[in-house]
């Protein structure tokens, strides 16, 4: 009869284990079995296992025998494992069951909590705070992002932004009417030479010179008077270069204006996203401050792993 007794219970204890292997759902239990074996002096041998089996969290088990071989000797053993899943943020390459890192989040350990509690959590929660937190933390890692984004396009702007070219202008312009005054003041001279000759010659003056006089003074005449000429036509000719690139330069000077406006808005740009960084990373403080109890270089590195 005792032996059946034996028989019995081994085989209740193993169903048992049977329908703890498959596991369970929502911290269902997975059970355990041992046995013993008795090879001399009466000996007891037992053995025993057990654990929990959960999705999102839990338990897992084991087994254990145990023998015992000689002199009423007793052998057991146990056998208990952890597994969990969890839900909130990706922390597949963080050790949750690392009791130094638990104990430096404190209560930011909330953030262990699935998907579901954080988009039901109410904002004055724990998690409400740590999901809060997240969103700053990811608003201020977007405005770094823009932040360099718009200095890229300021400096590239800034290469391409010169006053070189008004520069050249305005000397080619200066160069340019410098030689319109040597023209001006070289017809002012060719006249006032021709009026002395001509002078020189009228009927008055020709008396006193003899016809030899008085041929040369007419070649002068001519000489001076295509001198003249050809200084009226190089003098029209300089004028309407500096017309021209007086033109060029009131052009050059609505672009560069232009582009000075345009480099302002970038610089505005940069200057407005500066500040907003600023407030950004305030926010993130103060939202890290409300969420934890223990702000630390370690939570802040641990919880920025996870949001980026």
């Amino acid at each position: 009869m005792k032996k059946i007794l034996i028989i019995l219970f081994t085989f209740i204890f193993s169903l048992t284990n049977v329908y703890a292997a498959k596991g369970g759902n929502g911290g269902g239990n997975g059970g355990g079995n041992g046995g013993g074996n008795s090879s001399s002096g009466g000996g007891n041998g037992g053995g025993n296992g057990g654990g929990n089996s959960s999705s999102g969290g839990g338990n897992g088990g084991g087994n254990e025998g145990g023998n015992s071989s000689s002199g009423g000797g007793n052998g057991g053993g146990n056998g208990g494992g952890n597994s969990s899943s969890g839900g909130g943020f990706n922390s597949s390459s963080h050790n949750w069951n690392n009791g130094s890192l638990a104990n430096d989040l404190g209560s930011l350990n909330a953030y262990k909590a699935n998907d579901k509690a954080f988009e039901n959590a109410n904002p004055n929660s724990k998690i409400g705070q740590i999901a809060s937190y997240k969103e700053a933390v990811q608003n201020t890692e977007g405005v770094k992002t823009n932040l360099s984004l718009a200095n890229a396009n300021l400096s590239n702007f800034q290469a391409t932004v010169s006053q070189d070219d008004l520069t050249a202008l305005q000397n080619s312009i200066n160069l340019a009417e410098s030689e319109v005054d040597n023209l001006n003041q070289n017809l002012t001279n060719y006249q006032t030479e021709l009026t002395n000759l001509n002078e020189s010659i009228n009927e008055t003056n020709q008396a006193n010179l003899t016809e030899q006089e008085i041929t040369s003074i007419q070649n002068q005449i001519t000489q001076i008077e295509a001198q003249i000429t050809e200084t009226n036509s190089q003098l029209s000719a300089k004028s309407g270069e500096v017309n021209s690139l007086n033109q060029q330069l009131t052009a050059s000077t609505a672009t560069f204006e232009a582009e000075q406006a345009q480099l302002t808005q970038l610089e505005n740009e940069v200057n407005n996203l500066e500040n907003q960084l600023q407030e950004a990373q305030q926010i993130e403080q103060q939202t890290l401050a409300d969420a934890s109890n223990k702000e630390t270089d370690t939570v802040v590195d641990f919880f920025r792993g996870l949001f980026d």
